[in-house]
Formats: structure tokens, C-alpha cells, sequence
């Protein structure tokens, strides 16, 4: 699943009221993951370990481990030059430039009240 539909995970859960006990949000951290899955660790049906070099490793209630891995330099260059990965790239590139700088932006203009007695000074 591309990472774009995924949740980001912590690995380690963030500790919301004493980030220094652990769970930051640092790479090592983070693992992208499939609302589904994302839900069974969260819910402690799954626990999932992750080890510096990308490895993710799942373990089911009944013991069986899943382990991913992230993908090696020829697999992730093989992934690059396939062209249906090329032509989804060009079309998201496309998709998402900015709009054109001939765009007139107005300008607001500001006129300054005049100042009433009755008002506090400003400071």
C-alpha cells in the first residue's frame, strides 16, 4: 500500500504527557501502516518491533511473526524506472504546481480612522 494511505505510527507510543519517557517521533520511530493494521497494534491485538535499518517486525496473538523490510538501492532503482511508477509521478508533479504568477493578487488598501476621543490609547 503506498505510503500516501497510510497512517504514521509510533512504534514506541508517544508518551502525550512525558515525551521523555519515550515513543518520539523520530524515523526510527515511525512506520507507515494500513488503517487496519495501524488499529491492531494501537488495540494491542499486534505488537510490532522495529529495528534501525527499516526492519518492521509484527507478531500475531497466536506467536506467528511478519516481518517487512525496506527495499534494497537495485529494488528501489527497478521501482524508479518502471513506467507506470514514472507516469504516476509526472501526473502528481502536474497535478500540483502552483498557480500561474500572472495572476493579479489584489492589494488591500487601508485607510486610517480618524481617531475618537472616546477610544484608549493603543499601547
Amino acid at each position: 500500500m503506498p505510503a500516501t494511505n497510510c497512517d504514521i505510527d509510533h512504534t514506541l507510543p508517544y508518551a502525550t504527557h512525558n515525551p521523555t519517557r519515550g515513543g518520539l517521533t523520530v524515523p526510527s520511530n515511525l512506520a507507515c501502516l494500513c488503517r487496519y493494521h495501524h488499529n491492531l497494534k494501537t488495540r494491542g491485538y499486534w505488537t510490532v518491533q522495529q529495528h534501525d535499518y527499516g526492519e518492521v517486525v509484527f507478531t500475531t496473538p497466536t506467536g506467528h511473526t511478519h516481518t517487512t523490510t525496506p527495499p534494497t538501492p537495485d529494488e528501489w532503482n527497478t521501482h524508479l524506472a518502471d513506467r507506470d511508477y514514472q507516469v504516476w509521478l509526472n501526473q502528481l508533479v502536474r497535478d500540483h504546481q502552483p498557480p500561474p504568477a500572472a495572476v493579479a493578487v489584489a492589494t488591500p488598501t487601508t485607510t486610517t480612522p480618524p481617531d475618537d476621543p472616546n477610544e484608549p490609547p493603543p499601547f
